[in-house]
């Protein structure tokens, strides 16, 4: 998984890793229902949140340590930043559920589930899977609930690193893949916090150009224009 904390990278953004990778990123998924590709299987559609006009995405904690729940609501505030998306704490369900579960509430979790069954006691069961992230989509392709489930008796870096990842991916980069920048979405990097190239990734997947439902090909002349902006603008030092 994730290794230990490193900022952002120093060097400029390339524009053609940042379409690449998120291509990579966006257009397969791992873990997530409503017509998603399995892994390596053929590009599936774009996927994001899609609220109404003003209305913020509930979410809501179970378990965790104060420590934790503080790091996620900073977490999600930079979200808010990166995606436009604004974020209401709530109790009980939610659109999005951030639970840390200790090994005997994954076990019952993963008996009783109705939906990712097999996903659920996978991270359950091994060892070196500490986090996930799950999500389901309505016919559109924007998601309508998520999930991120975090080991709780994972070490604090370990339960941090995760939070970063895993938000990230239940924004709709769902999947886990070799990205030609550095990321926390490469599990073959060693990146715990989010580089420069991930929060550019983010930006792009809500950026109103793009629509959930998109297909990688349909969306690739409109990536390709959004990802060589990003780069400009990252080199102008934040300037159109």
């Amino acid at each position: 998984m994730l290794g230990s904390p490193r900022g952002p990278q120093a060097g400029p953004l390339d524009a053609e890793a940042l379409a690449a990778d998120f291509t990579a990123l966006a257009f397969r998924a791992e873990a997530l229902e409503g017509g998603i590709a399995e892994p390596g299987g053929s590009p599936a559609r774009l996927t994001r949140w899609a609220p109404p006009s003003g209305a913020a995405l509930g979410y809501a904690f179970e378990g965790g340590a104060p420590e934790d729940r503080a790091e996620a609501r900073r977490l999600l505030a930079r979200l808010s930043g990166l995606t436009g998306l604004s974020f209401s704490e709530g109790e009980g369900e939610a659109a999005l559920r951030i639970r840390f579960l200790d090994p005997e509430r994954r076990r019952r979790d993963a008996a009783s589930a109705q939906d990712f069954r097999a996903l659920r006691r996978l991270w359950a069961e091994e060892e070196g899977v500490f986090c996930l992230a799950l999500g389901e989509t309505d016919e559109t392709g924007a998601l309508i609930r998520a999930e991120v489930l975090l080991k709780a008796e994972a070490d604090p870096e370990r339960r941090r690193s995760c939070l970063a990842e895993e938000l990230g991916q239940a924004m709709g980069l769902f999947n886990d893949a070799a990205t030609r920048g550095p990321s926390v979405f490469d599990d073959d990097d060693r990146h715990a916090l989010w580089t420069a190239q991930d929060e550019a990734l983010l930006r792009l997947l809500y950026d109103p150009r793009l629509t959930p439902g998109m297909g990688a090909q349909e969306a690739a002349p409109i990536l390709r224009e959004i990802a060589k902006e990003a780069a400009r603008r990252a080199a102008g030092g934040g300037r159109p």
